[in-house]
């Protein structure tokens, strides 16, 4: 059995360009964050939640589960969920997944 792990990302609506929605009679006041995935391969075509399979670069000090559900999510959308590194992510860290400080 492998390991994985997924991120739910939410977001208050209003926070994402000023949208709303509403769902019948209840106002939905969030975004969730999905992505589908490219036909052919395993669920393709289905929306899913960023995540995937643990690698050997998300060992190490911490929890493996954290770091693998932030690689994958900023793999899949670009999205880096940090304000700041934890050191054993900066170590393990290469070229293309740094955190901006913008």
């Amino acid at each position: 059995m492998r390991s994985a792990a997924s991120l739910i990302v939410t977001a208050p609506l209003a926070a994402l360009a000023g949208r709303t929605a509403a769902r019948g009679d209840t106002a939905c006041n969030y975004g969730v964050l999905m992505v589908r995935r490219v036909g052919g391969g395993s669920f393709g075509g289905a929306l899913v939640f960023p995540g995937g399979v643990q690698d050997e670069q998300d060992k190490g000090p911490g929890d493996p589960h954290v770091a693998c559900a932030i690689r994958e999510t900023y793999e899949e959308t670009g999205l880096l969920l940090l304000t700041a590194a934890p050191p054993a992510l900066r170590a393990r860290a290469d070229a293309s997944f740094r955190v901006s400080s913008t």
